[in-house]
């Protein structure tokens, strides 16, 4: 499950891109060529027309912004991250000098799910708390936030998170489910069953999740009577 959650780094990122502008003052601060100039604007172009691939190609190409643009590191490891290549963001962020630079929800989510990778769930917990600085700047943030908190719970004490009843619906469910198939609880199937036959909308991907989880426990008898006895595998 920590390895899933750290792969979802590309969708996080996807949600929180926000509609980067093309013009900063601090652009005239910096002394580099026409052909400089040309290629940061190319990327971000490209990174908003999720170009990302070409856009990592513009930036790399422009790296005399780094420590001198305030908009640059972000844009650069949003697009690096896209465009799949997360180790490379996270290298890019950590080598940053200029700190007030990489104090964004981003650089911090990242660097949090890092940690979690490593299994270092101290450090990631120390994160948290500054990602959770960023709760009040929108709904998505505080979402994440929220979400990661009741994990990192999760894992340091192998035991259901006390923030598992915080107010988000059937994001909430979804969590408490994916925490019981962690803790290997006996009744983590119903919980996804409940999640599938809601109302709310149409969540029947997340028996894969759970029947995934079978198999990958060596459940495999479990998982096909599973699917038998739900109408979504007939």
């Amino acid at each position: 499950m920590i390895a899933k959650l750290y792969k979802l780094i590309p969708i996080f990122f996807w949600l929180l891109m926000p509609q980067y502008i093309f013009y900063s003052k601090s652009l005239a601060q910096v002394d580099f060529n026409e052909k400089n100039i040309s290629n940061y604007f190319s990327g971000s172009v490209s990174l908003n027309n999720n170009k990302n691939t070409k856009a990592v190609k513009f930036y790399n190409s422009t790296k005399i912004l780094k420590e001198n643009h305030e908009n640059y590191i972000q844009k650069y490891t949003t697009s690096l991250v896209l465009d799949g290549k997360v180790s490379k963001s996270i290298s890019e962020l950590k080598s940053t000098k200029s700190k007030k630079f990489s104090d964004f929800f981003e650089f911090n989510l990242i660097l949090l799910l890092d940690d979690i990778k490593k299994n270092n769930f101290n450090g990631a917990y120390e994160k948290l708390k500054k990602l959770e600085q960023f709760e009040q700047d929108g709904k998505l943030e505080f979402v994440i936030s929220r979400t990661l908190k009741s994990y990192i719970e999760v894992f340091q004490t192998k035991k259901r998170s006390s923030n598992d009843n915080f107010d988000l619906g059937n994001i909430a469910k979804i969590t408490l489910a994916f925490q019981k198939c962690y803790l290997k609880e006996i009744d983590t199937e119903s919980s996804f069953i409940e999640i599938i036959n809601s109302n709310d909308g149409d969540f029947s991907r997340y028996l894969f999740f759970y029947i995934n989880y079978l198999i990958e426990a060596g459940e495999v008898e479990t998982a096909k009577k599973t699917c038998f006895k739900n109408k979504f595998f007939k």
